[in-house]
């Protein structure tokens, strides 16, 4: 069997070395026991009236185990149980429970009904031999299950039970709610199975049941647990009692918010019908787009038919909300993931206004003003004014990677061969993955650039980071089989990569790569900090979220996530030369390319 596990890491170790990663989807199975169980389809029909404080822990101890022995039971994981019913059918009377230790009987004896069989065997098959060599050799994060052995917490029954089944190794994982494939050793979960669901705002089972999915999926599979800010089960016990309290689609919507802000996991969006922490302040925006500067939101770009805001202009407060409350209220249901350094998605929220008109308060050269400004329907993205191709009379290379297409690289680097530096502009995000071509050029020779913590199938909760590196530079996209040349001549010119917090995944990985190259530098601050591949669920209310699934590191073991990568030179816009319309980042690229120092 070592020899067989062996080649199975050799082939794994070639397939990502070459940057391929299998991205996997459940496969549609028909037929399953959970799908024949529909009992509870239009809601669960449970209302909960006001709860005391011990009546919401029982509700805490139920979302613990109930997420727990989703994730390990064998049949649950085969899809033989409608695990979202089960709870429904369960929760009133662990509500009802007097006390903890009443709670922990009638978890007992409701999971009695789901007994499994526990073997001292370990799990066969090359699945299985191949995770327990990763274990031994390569494992980053090991899922603390400690909680599911304190008797004096859950008693002596329940906590047996749950360590039998944390004890049990299931490999065939492709019909459990969190799916693998078994396509490719290493994968991504897909949590597919889990169905949306529609519901009344008065359906407490249902809006429970969107505090514990959301809360046990980011628990057993972000890589980013360490990452959460306080207690991650106090988070769940205060995401129970607030979405208790939510009357309205947005109160509900904003409680599952508040519960992942503190994740700092920038990759957490939830999608659906103007969803509130998307549209906070109502479902207009202003016409512009922003960036906070030293903690004032600064007018970067307005669309070029807007005459009222302007480039430069710093916004104090819209329609009588002042910036700072602004930002602190979103700050409560959107994470940040340090402080003062706001992503895309935030900018976008903190000027969306309630009606077609909003009153704006803006300094302009040190000037108050407050101005009648017209809202639009749509968020306002601007376009980058600068386009790919020659500047400062054909020295300088610049590319937009938001507009590439195929073809585009190798044409327009043949344009750039004698060029004395190249800019790449990280700020725009990627519109194709062109690092492994641009590594062509620039990388004489492969170089790693991330490793990567892969979900563990056989111990949720637990990653592994195998020595297999994300890599780029010369030979690199034939291997991967992107391209069947090997002509591509080596770029000697400087390489000047522009990076701020707009830069995100795609980009911070091309960012990562290309920094390699041998005159490279990166001119900007430190990009937002949200780089691998997400995953996404269903959440009941018509709802769907995304968190980050992969963890990134640098090759020596450096965190990406919530961090971000760190320029070479810092360089950051003021109001004062947005309103001059000047690109300081842009002009300091320059400045290195033509005017390089000792």
């Amino acid at each position: 069997m070592k020899g067989k596990v062996g080649w199975i890491m050799a082939a794994v170790l070639l397939a990502a070395c070459c940057g391929i990663f299998v991205l996997c989807s459940r496969p549609v199975e028909s037929g399953l026991g959970r799908d024949r169980d529909k009992a509870f389809l239009n809601g669960s029909g449970i209302t909960l009236e006001e709860l005391d404080p011990a009546e919401e822990e029982n509700l805490y101890k139920l979302a613990k185990v109930w997420g727990f022995v989703k994730y390990y039971h064998p049949d649950i994981i085969a899809g033989e149980i409608n695990w979202d019913a089960e709870l429904f059918r369960v929760m009133p009377r662990v509500v009802a429970a007097e006390n903890s230790q009443a709670a922990n009987q009638v978890l007992y004896d409701w999971l009695s009904a789901f007994p499994y069989e526990e073997s001292s065997a370990a799990a066969t098959g090359e699945t299985a031999a191949f995770w327990r060599e990763m274990e031994r050799q390569y494992s980053s994060v090991a899922a603390d299950l400690s909680w599911i052995s304190d008797r004096a917490v859950w008693g002596r029954d329940l906590c047996a039970y749950l360590e039998g089944l944390s004890r049990l190794e299931v490999t065939d994982r492709r019909n459990g709610y969190a799916a693998f494939a078994g396509e490719s050793p290493l994968e991504r979960v897909s949590l597919a199975a889990e169905k949306g669901m529609s519901f009344k705002i008065d359906d407490d089972g249902v809006k429970l049941l969107a505090v514990f999915r959301l809360w046990n999926a980011f628990t057993y599979y972000s890589p980013y647990l360490s990452l959460v800010e306080g207690d991650w089960d106090d988070a769940l016990r205060q995401g129970i009692h607030t979405m208790l309290g939510a009357e309205d689609q947005r109160a509900y919507e904003l409680a599952l918010g508040e519960m992942m802000a503190g994740t700092g996991d920038v990759h957490v969006l939830f999608t659906g019908r103007n969803v509130a922490m998307n549209y906070y302040f109502g479902e207009y925006y202003l016409p512009c787009h922003c960036m906070v500067l030293d903690g004032r939101p600064v007018v970067d770009a307005v669309p070029p038919e807007e005459e009222i805001l302007q480039p430069g202009d710093v916004i104090t407060a819209v329609d009588g909300v002042t910036m700072t409350d602004r930002i602190a209220a979103l700050e409560k249901v959107q994470p940040v993931p340090t402080p003062g350094k706001y992503g895309l998605w935030f900018c976008y929220s903190l000027v969306s206004a309630a009606g077609p008109t909003a009153q704006v308060t803006v300094e302009r050269d040190g000037v108050p003003l407050t101005l009648t400004v017209p809202t639009r329907e749509e968020r306002y993205g601007p376009e980058n004014p600068w386009e790919s191709g020659l500047l400062e009379d054909g020295r300088i290379g610049y590319i937009d990677p938001g507009t590439l297409q195929e073809g585009d690289v190798e044409r327009l680097m043949e344009e750039f061969a004698d060029t004395e530096g190249i800019i790449v502009d990280l700020r725009q995000y990627p519109s194709v993955d062109a690092l492994y071509l641009l590594g062509e050029y620039c990388i004489p020779e492969p170089r790693p650039l991330a490793a990567f913590d892969y979900p563990d199938p056989l111990r949720p909760g637990s990653f592994c980071r195998p020595p297999i590196y994300k890599t780029a530079g010369a030979g690199i996209s034939k291997m991967a089989g992107l391209s069947d040349r090997e002509d591509y001549p080596l770029y000697e010119g400087k390489v000047v990569l522009l990076i701020n917090e707009f830069t995100q995944s795609r980009g911070e990985t091309t960012a990562m790569g290309l920094r390699q190259a041998p005159r490279a530098v990166v001119v900007g601050s430190p990009s937002i900090g949200a780089d691998g591949d997400v995953v996404e669920m269903n959440l009941p209310g018509r709802l769907l979220v995304y968190f980050s699934g992969l963890g990134v590191y640098t090759p020596e073991g450096e965190t990406i996530q919530r961090v971000g990568v760190q320029p070479d030179i810092f360089c950051r816009p003021t109001a004062e030369a947005l309103r001059q319309g000047r690109d300081v980042l842009l002009e300091e690229a320059v400045r290195q390319i033509l005017d390089p120092q000792p």
